[in-house]
């Protein structure tokens, strides 16, 4: 009969230390099988290389009499793991963990439906299926445990000291469940340093310590190998004769001037020559120091091995696809039940686009002019000049309205309305009817931008007039006749055909918004961690429930494929909260292109979810931790050469974009502001696409590069 399991000659080195030293092991169908020794024995790391876990350093691994290797996955769907840890989702319930767990070896909806109820009675947590782990007691989420382990019916099962922290009660149930596990036919392997259990459960029975076998057996013949009596180890200078006669069995060992005597004494009515031997002693004349008495010793003479009733294979298998959907719910509903999730892809890009409407209030422009008020000083000579009629003209009310005129009596009358902050400028005209313009020396700097605008329209109605003035004069001299006409000389000296706007863009160019679309780069990027994390579940070497995941029916391929999409779609949703926010309550305007600004999304969250893959398969130290922490330093890092932190690093964005232009290509946040910029501004949807596929790109460099460090990683330390 072909073993189910069968180890031979498996090394285990760290470093120096031997964590299994020529390890051998065969287990035949339908037996459960106890590894019985002390911590650190090597139980947990033999179970490890098995399942494929750990690298070893030598020796062989078949199962189901074919060689187990990592890539065997046909072999894996046939197994069942119980880790010595409670290994499951935080987030889920215990239904949805154990549907999970089942959905990694079983395709068909019905037929796992069915197998997860069958496991919830099973366990006896028919009561607690809605209930999240933490809200389980210790013995409850052990059950769960092993729940997720014997779902799909797997024909090998291994459980690492499952009783480990739990009470007498939850114990017995635990142990009477894997009686129940091999009555229905599996064979178990098991884990543990209470003999008590070993022996209440196990047909068979290796006893380990130091990485090696001490022993193996059944219970009976174990018990026969072992010496029931008790000895006695002397130290003496001297030994009487007579005393040495009267004390056998015994084994004496010259040390130097000394001997040392061990007497050992035979099982059968072992204590009635232990106490003889004490009488004699005490009446010798030998002296010494006090023997010790020891009862009896361990002595592992022979391995013999241990078979038990076969059980026919029962076929248990998930195609790829139905377990890869089953990954991306999971961790959809994994990530939607952490807070943090929340607060990155929902509330913070609410808040910060909020900060940003209120700085932005009075630097936003909706493109309309707002006529700008001027004072005039009503003397004659104001009355006298041409100027008056064409700052008249300007400002007729209606939609070129370019100024707002305010007459004053006098100089003093138009300083006051100008300190007081009710006009830009004063215009008055001198003798010649020459206009001039004063201004302020200072202005407030929180309106420099609206100040300044002002201002330039201001300087430009005065100097195109002196400039028609100076021109016409000139036409004067050189051909008198064109004043002939009056028409031309109107046309020459008014503007009253109005103020026309040209835009060179698609819509109204508005400074703020390259704001808000390098806001969205940041929620983009903050966003990575959602698949960060979702991979670290996934790592053996960083979790339990990685260890478990790996040891599944579904490739690591598979796996990272399925996290992938799970994530993508949360980061999808926080990058279209942001947009919705930023377009419905903060009033960007997106020129009717609404729908292509989810698409820049959709690519934004592509490229963010392929950086969190490839950070969360980075073998760094510190786990979700550190991760995390490289992630948002990145974002914000690039946020800074996005210009999201205001004027200054905007004015540093530009000039970093013009020294070395590959950086606007590089930074993803960049990047993605730009992609959104050149939809805003041009009509030409080229730029924008050019950067969405750039976006695309990148997030294929990012899985293949993370898909390639997982696919060969090998875990040295669990």
């Amino acid at each position: 009969m072909t073993d189910i399991v069968h180890v031979e000659n498996l090394v285990k080195r760290y470093d120096d230390l031997i964590a299994l030293d020529h390890f051998n092991l065969s287990i035949a169908p339908g037996e459960i099988f106890g590894l019985l020794g002390p911590n650190g024995s090597g139980k947990t790391t033999s179970i490890n290389c098995i399942l494929q876990l750990l690298a070893y350093d030598k020796g062989t691994i078949e199962l189901f009499g074919e060689p187990m290797t990592p890539t065997r996955y046909d072999l894996k769907r046939r197994i069942g793991v119980v880790p010595q840890q409670v290994a499951v989702f935080d987030e889920l319930t215990v239904r949805e963990n154990i549907d999970y767990f089942c959905s990694l070896y079983v395709n068909d909806r019905k037929r796992r439906r069915a197998l997860v109820d069958e496991a919830i009675d099973f366990v006896g947590l028919g009561d607690f299926t809605k209930f999240r782990p933490g809200k389980l007691s210790g013995g409850l989420a052990r059950r769960l445990n092993i729940a997720c382990g014997i779902a799909h019916k797997p024909e090998l099962i291994f459980f690492d000291e499952p009783t480990v922290a739990v009470d007498p009660q939850s114990r017995n149930a635990i142990l009477q469940g894997i009686c129940r596990l091999r009555d229905e036919g599996a064979t178990v392997v098991y884990t543990s340093h209470y003999m008590e259990e070993v022996e209440q459960i196990c047909s068979c029975i290796m006893i380990m310590d130091g990485g090696r076998v001490l022993a193996q057996g059944t219970n009976d013949e174990l018990k026969r190998m072992i010496q029931m009596g008790e000895r006695v180890t002397v130290e003496v200078g001297t030994v009487e004769a007579a005393t040495v006669e009267r004390l056998r069995p015994r084994t004496i060992f010259n040390k130097s001037n000394s001997f040392i005597l061990t007497l050992n004494f035979p099982a059968a009515n072992s204590s009635a020559p232990a106490r003889r031997a004490r009488t004699i002693w005490s009446t010798s004349s030998t002296r010494c120091a006090s023997p010790t008495w020891r009862s009896a010793a361990f002595i592992p003479n022979r391995r013999p091995s241990t078979t038990c009733s076969s059980r026919s294979p029962a076929a248990s298998c998930a195609t790829r696809g139905a377990a890869m959907f089953n990954t991306i719910i999971t961790t959809v509903k994994t990530l939607l039940r952490r807070p943090s999730t929340w607060v990155w892809g929902a509330i913070f890009p609410i808040a910060l686009s909020t900060m940003f409407m209120f700085m932005f209030a009075n630097l936003s422009s909706d493109g309309k002019i707002d006529p700008v008020p001027v004072a005039v000083v009503a003397d004659e000579a104001w009355d006298a000049s041409t100027f008056k009629d064409v700052a008249t003209s300007l400002a007729k009310e209606g939609d070129d309205q370019l100024l707002d005129v305010s007459e004053c009596e006098d100089v003093d009358a138009a300083n006051r309305a100008l300190k007081s902050g009710e006009v830009v400028g004063i215009y008055t005209v001198d003798a010649a009817g020459t206009p001039k313009l004063t201004l302020l020396s200072s202005y407030d700097s929180s309106r420099a931008s609206s100040v300044l605008t002002d201002r330039s329209i201001l300087e430009t109605v005065a100097s195109s007039y002196t400039q028609n003035a100076e021109l016409m004069s000139q036409i004067a001299q050189d051909n008198p006749a064109a004043l002939a006409d009056p028409e031309a000389v109107a046309r020459a000296l008014s503007l009253e055909g109005g103020v026309r706007r040209v835009s060179l863009t698609r819509t109204t160019p508005d400074g703020t918004v390259i704001y808000y679309y390098a806001l969205f780069g940041l929620v983009a990027m903050m966003s990575a961690e959602f698949a960060a994390l979702s991979v670290v579940d996934l790592q053996p070497n960083l979790s339990g429930l990685g260890a478990r995941r790996c040891v599944g029916g579904l490739s690591k391929t598979a796996s990272l494929a399925g996290i992938f999409v799970g994530s993508w779609l949360v980061s999808f949703a926080s990058m279209t909260i942001a947009i919705g926010y930023v377009r419905l309550v903060v009033g960007v305007d997106f020129g009717g292109r609404e729908g292509l600004c989810l698409v820049g999304g959709a690519a934004s969250a592509l490229a963010a979810t392929g950086l969190g893959l490839f950070v969360g398969t980075l073998p760094v130290k510190g786990g979700k931790a550190s991760k995390s922490g490289i992630l948002t330093g990145f974002a914000t890092t690039c946020a800074l050469f996005a210009g999201l932190y205001g004027e200054p690093a905007m004015a540093l964005a530009d000039d970093v974009a013009r020294a070395f232009p590959a950086e606007c290509w590089l930074n993803p946040v960049k990047l993605i502001c730009d992609m959104f910029n050149r939809l805003y501004f041009f009509e030409d949807l080229g730029p924008f696409v050019i950067r969405a596929g750039a976006l695309v790109l990148m997030t294929l460099v990012f899985v293949v590069t993370a898909t390639l460090i997982f696919g060969r990683s090998r875990y040295e330390h669990l």
